[in-house]
């Protein structure tokens, strides 16, 4: 179920975010909530720094053109007092 309509830019709105490999056993109610918000478009396992790499097109990130340097982020997750997650949003790190 879709909630709200996806920006008219929505193709244009790339955004690079890595995770460490430990969340998916750590956190996975947290990354499901992240995975939903995107449409990952490329996912490359760093074994040396221990993380994933990601490329995806999100509402969360800012339009950025062809050719133009592809943003990174950070995902922000909100819970409750029970650690339940209630949200997620992402900033703009470089």
């Amino acid at each position: 179920m879709i909630k709200e309509a996806l920006p008219e830019d929505f193709s244009k709105r790339r955004g690079r975010f890595s995770i460490p490999h430990d969340l998916i056993h750590d956190t996975p109610n947290a990354l499901l909530k992240v995975m939903s918000e995107c449409l990952i478009v490329r996912a490359e396992s760093m074994w040396a720094e221990d993380i994933i790499e990601y490329t995806a097109l999100s509402r969360y990130f800012e339009p950025a053109n062809l050719g133009e340097q592809i943003p990174e982020y950070t995902w922000i997750v909100d819970q409750d007092d029970e650690g339940v997650v209630t949200g997620v949003t992402a900033k703009k790190v470089s």
